[in-house]
């Protein structure tokens, strides 16, 4: 019987994954103060340990549990205590073992079978074997969070020895490694320490909310009620213990005064939430190195189809017809981002199957002006966790407004914002820009967090075309799957209810003395921690 293969002989620097979908696919399946010196100076003020690094959070990231956690902001600390079965290779959407050191799918597509790494171990030295694993599926389906959909095709889980695993597939999926390899994949997790401090909780949840239970790079180390967290390196992870002793991430809400504490050496790496200006005086300094990195990550519009004033598809298609989006993506961008035509994540699909509204000020204006005066006023909403949101919601305004819209702008926290789908049509606004990333690589990542009928933010969209691509999830092949996703992606388009706007880069910027800065390119900011060397380290002297 034929079999496809995948194997990995890698070596620290090739690290990991990326970022949101919904459950909804289970139905696919069936200030810190310190010195100015280099990054590897203390973060405390004062003497202590060299080998620290110091960077920040602008919110607290809420429960760590990896079976629970679903957001952006705290993949720094889940994906550096944790390591997964596959992984994304940094800066690529290539994915390599992990864990398991090769793998073998079956002709079929619904049984694949992991070779595990020999002499594993989590980071309080218990050993990790295949019954790790299968404990892993077993909790992340029992604790049924957000990411519990990409366990949810399992039908079993057998281990005929210690290093071997093999899942059986209830159907085939065709993104089924890629959701091993996300960011939010399944993480293995050390069943003996979450027993010895579940204390009634079945699961431990409460207790790994606030603490580490993985085999990752790092290990947490304690955190500062909310305003604070600390990672010790782990030398028992399989690559080998990482370059920095210490991680030390400070909440800092302030973008500006995150880069205002980079400056002044009281902080070693920016991860997200720099204006253009920012980085262009970043780039002038010499104490500094700016990269910019590959990313699939994207800034969208997303229009309300459900509005008194935005039923008309002609007045939605306006509105993308209104929009000047490469001066919007010169303007606030620069070279840190390319406007992109994809109605799935950037570069998922092939061109053909892209967006295809052009930009037509005059046609735009046409359509408006045969819309009753009072049914031109909109609202847009953009997230107000950075500062480039406000400038691409006031561009697009001044273009909508030049048609003959009348555009009210609003902004929100991320929070309120994924809070869309629990609430009442009447709570949500007309039009929203949104930084998104999907939560793997595949072309199927996009559409289960935002065009699934259960799942968009403004729904209902299309459960004809819905069904289209729940067959493409379930093809043998990636082959079989490309032109199905395709259909499903042009089906989705002439709802005119999306604007694709920018697919932008990572722009990390960390002090002298760091090297070998890497991120999945799922994430929106997800920095390879256990990847970063020091220039002496990596320069091997």
């Amino acid at each position: 019987m034929g079999r496809r293969r995948g194997s990995w002989d890698g070596t620290r620097g090739t690290r990991r994954w990326g970022a949101a979908a919904i459950a909804t696919a289970c139905a696919v399946a069936l200030g810190a103060c310190g010195s100015s010196g280099d990054a590897t100076k203390s973060d405390s003020g004062g003497s202590g340990a060299s080998g620290t690094l110091r960077t920040a959070l602008s919110f607290d990231p809420g429960s760590l549990d990896p079976d629970l956690f679903y957001g952006n902001e705290g993949l720094l600390i889940t994906t550096s205590c944790y390591d997964g079965l596959l992984r994304y290779k940094n800066n690529t959407t290539e994915i390599v073992p992990d864990l398991a050191e090769s793998f073998e799918v079956s002709e079929d597509s619904k049984t694949y079978t992991f070779k595990l790494r020999s002499g594993l171990k989590f980071a309080d030295g218990t050993p990790l074997t295949s019954e790790a694993v299968k404990y892993s599926v077993e909790r992340r389906r029992s604790v049924d969070g957000g990411p519990a959909y990409m366990v949810a095709p399992i039908e079993s889980v057998e281990t005929p020895d210690e290093t071997t695993v093999v899942m059986q597939l209830k159907t085939p999926i065709e993104p089924f490694t890629s959701w091993l390899a996300s960011p939010y994949g399944l993480k293995i997790v050390n069943q003996k320490l979450i027993e010895a401090n579940a204390e009634g909780d079945e699961d431990g949840k409460k207790w790994l909310a606030g603490h580490c239970a993985g085999s990752g790079p790092y290990d947490l180390a304690g955190t500062g009620n909310g305003q604070r967290y600390e990672l010790k390196a782990n030398p028992n992870n399989w690559e080998g213990k990482p370059d920095f002793d210490r991680v030390v991430l400070s909440m800092i809400p302030s973008f500006s005064t995150q880069a205002l504490q980079l400056e002044k050496g009281q902080l070693d790496l920016m991860t997200h939430g720099l204006t253009k200006a920012d980085v262009q005086r970043f780039e002038k300094n010499p104490g500094f190195t700016v990269s910019k990195l590959p990313a699939i990550s994207a800034i969208n519009l997303w229009v309300n189809p459900n509005k008194r004033n935005l039923k008309d598809s002609e007045v939605r298609k306006a509105i993308a017809m209104a929009l000047d989006r490469e001066k919007l993506v010169s303007e606030v961008y620069g070279d840190e981002a390319e406007v992109y035509n994809d109605l799935f994540a950037p570069g998922t699909l092939p061109p053909e199957y892209g967006f295809k509204t052009e930009f037509d000020a005059a046609a735009a204006k046409a359509i408006v002006d045969r819309v009753p005066a009072d049914r031109r006023k909109i609202s847009l909403q953009f997230t107000s966790d950075d500062a480039t949101n406000q400038q691409i919601a006031g561009i697009m305004a001044q273009q909508l407004n030049a048609v003959g819209f009348e555009v009210d702008q609003r902004g929100l926290p991320e929070t309120e914002v994924f809070n869309f789908t629990e609430a009442p049509d009447s709570q949500r606004p007309d039009m929203i820009v949104l930084p998104q990333n999907p939560d793997d690589a595949s072309p199927s990542s996009f559409p289960q967090l935002q065009w699934l009928n259960t799942g968009a933010f403004f729904p209902p969209f299309d459960p004809e075309t819905d069904k289209i691509f729940q067959r493409a999830v379930t093809s043998t092949s990636s082959e079989e799957a490309l032109p199905i996703y395709g259909e499903a992606a042009q089906g989705y388009a002439k709802l005119n209810v999306f604007v694709p706007i920018a697919n932008t880069k990572a722009i990390i910027v960390t002090r002298k003395g760091i090297a070998n800065v890497g991120v999945e390119r799922q994430g929106l900011w997800t920095v390879d921690l256990g990847a970063l060397k020091t220039e002496s380290t990596a320069s091997g002297t």
